[in-house]
């Protein structure tokens, strides 16, 4: 009955635009979404970064940041989409593109990171090139609109009183990390990333949330009976007693294959280093964005298991490394937290899109904002 009553009150009021902030985390807000209750309807894909899968939900807006396919900086034009995009423009549609067992394909393909046997024309090849989404593996039923900036207008939280480990009861003489998440983002395949950290930072510790105690079964197993004593369990807290653990890690872990969203703005915003591995997060890389707006990518963002335990570890043991890193982030933090960039890319899109006017005439495409 209060299903019906919602849909009710949603379809008298008439929206032009209906905006579900998130789906798939609850039931209700999912079966109101199998109706069509406006015109216009769409997702804002940060709250829940994964498609709806629905017909009746037409854009899943996100961000430019959030969407590129996650490939090491250093790769440069090696990345797939562009090897895919330059390819294409010199191929005719019906040449096959990398099609040969040559030396210099199988390199390219390798660093790609395509499969061994990977062949296309040159056809695919551009529509391949003009789909950012994700690690690659996220599509959408949806039309995926991709703002400029980012999609969020995220308020700076205020800094906590200061306070020292000794004071919040933590190790004072050696690396400590934080990995304060719900305990359903602790991915059996996120062992691998824990374990390289404490294997490159020996004496370190690992913040957890006290949620994480029913992963010990498991962790007895990934990580060894020993290492278990190098994991903290903290109990609930408020806001401001997490933001000042937070200020006091050398570093955050983000998770995968399921990131973190608030929680790595939260630990940006105390000028804490935050380490990612784009290529096993299989949602928005909304760490990865946060990184790039801030010019750290290169520094953060690891390619593999293996570095990700060593820029953690870096980050616990090379003072200099740390404090560079800390106060980079400090000054240019501001940028994660500008809001009016993206109030007003939503004020566009939503007024173009109730007049119906067609978002882009591409999917997915960036929202062309010098054309609204």
């Amino acid at each position: 009955d209060d299903m019906v009553e919602a849909a009710n009150v949603i379809e008298q009021a008439r929206p032009d635009v209906l905006v579900y902030l998130a789906l798939g985390l609850a039931h209700q807000t999912y079966a109101l979404a199998r109706r069509r209750l406006a015109r216009v309807v769409l997702v804002f894909g940060h709250g829940h970064p994964l498609t709806s899968g629905l017909d009746t939900v037409d854009y899943f807006v996100s961000s430019e940041s959030y969407e590129r396919d996650p490939t090491w900086p250093n790769r440069g034009a090696s990345s797939r989409h562009a090897i895919n995009a330059e390819a294409a423009v010199f191929f005719d549609d019906d040449s096959m593109v990398l099609g040969a067992s040559s030396d210099a394909d199988d390199a390219a393909r390798k660093a790609a990171g395509l499969a061994p046997d990977y062949g296309a024309t040159g056809a695919t090849l551009r529509l391949d090139a003009a789909a950012p989404r994700g690690d690659g593996a996220q599509k959408y039923e949806e039309q995926l609109v991709l703002f400029e900036h980012s999609s969020i207008g995220f308020d700076e939280p205020p800094a906590p009183p200061y306070s020292t480990r000794a004071d919040l009861d933590l190790p004072e003489n050696a690396p400590v990390f934080c990995v304060l998440q719900h305990s359903k983002k602790l991915h059996p395949d996120f062992d691998a990333a824990l374990a390289s950290v404490l294997e490159k930072a020996p004496e370190a510790f690992i913040l957890l949330l006290e949620g994480a105690r029913t992963h010990v079964p498991r962790f007895n197993q990934s990580l060894g009976e020993d290492a278990l004593e190098q994991l903290i369990f903290l109990p609930r807290m408020s806001r401001e007693r997490v933001l000042q653990v937070v200020s006091q890690c050398d570093a955050f872990l983000d998770t995968y294959p399921w990131g973190g969203g608030v929680t790595v703005l939260e630990s940006l915003a105390m000028c804490t280093p935050v380490v990612v591995l784009p290529r096993k997060t299989t949602i928005l890389q909304l760490g990865l964005g946060h990184l790039r707006t801030i010019g750290l990518e290169r520094d953060l963002a690891a390619r593999d298991v293996d570095q990700f335990g060593a820029i953690a570890a870096r980050l616990g043991t090379d003072n200099y490394f740390r404090q560079h890193m800390r106060q980079t982030i400090c000054t240019r933090k501001k940028l994660l937290f500008m809001s009016n960039e993206s109030v007003d890319e939503w004020a566009r899109f939503l007024i173009h899109v109730a007049h119906d006017k067609a978002a882009v005439d591409l999917k997915p495409e960036t929202w062309p904002w010098e054309k609204s």
